[in-house]
């Protein structure tokens, strides 16, 4: 079972909501890719309006693995699935680069 915790979801309306969900779940297969022992990963979204009519979107995702490591980034944009692409490519390459810095041979599942 894929845990994925949500916050913040106040602030979107439904179709965004939806989105941001489709597109998390979607993407969490490219982290577990790298290692499947991922235990939970949290999402936090939060959205400013700048007086217009535009949103901007600021995630802040956490990854959470057994061994009590701990990755996180934050990522802001004005669209909603372009935030969420680069706050799961940050955090995956972080993760990749952890596992290359510490020597383990990975290899990721197709």
């Amino acid at each position: 079972m894929e845990t994925i915790e949500f916050t913040g979801l106040k602030n979107l309306d439904f179709n965004e909501k939806e989105k941001l969900k489709t597109l998390m779940y979607n993407k969490y297969k490219k982290i577990q890719n790298i290692d499947n022992n991922i235990t939970k990963l949290k999402v936090n979204i939060k959205t400013v309006d700048k007086g217009g009519q535009r949103k901007r979107y600021i995630l802040k995702l956490k990854a959470e693995f057994p061994s009590k490591k701990t990755f996180t980034t934050e990522v802001e944009d004005w669209l909603l699935s372009n935030t969420c692409h680069k706050a799961i490519n940050s955090i995956k390459n972080e993760i990749e680069k952890t596992y290359t810095l510490e020597g383990k041979n990975w290899k990721p599942r197709l």
